[in-house]
């Protein structure tokens, strides 16, 4: 299976949030058996995403996923304590 992350609603214009595009493309991939999940040329700006068993996530030429500047696109740490506290690198997942 392939799909790309256009046909759900994602926009490569280094502004939009995709994070529910690219997850709904993941998770659509995952539950159809596996896949490639394509992300064409573009900037495509995200929070957290949660890439599944059998699912590949393939940039094409030109492609960038940039992270999102607000800490709020990211998931809670109480989701996954082990991201709670990370003395070391002077951050919390909040």
């Amino acid at each position: 299976m392939q799909v790309n992350i256009l046909d759900y609603g994602a926009a490569g214009d280094g502004k939009t949030l995709n994070t529910a595009a690219i997850q709904r493309a993941i998770d659509d991939c995952s539950a159809g058996g596996g896949g490639v999940v394509a992300v064409p040329a573009g900037r495509y700006v995200t929070g957290t995403i949660w890439l599944k068993s059998g699912v590949e996530l393939h940039l094409e030429h030109n492609a960038t996923i940039k992270a999102s500047e607000n800490l709020a696109d990211y998931n809670e740490t109480a989701a996954y304590p082990q991201n709670y506290d990370c003395p070391p690198e002077k951050w919390c997942g909040t």
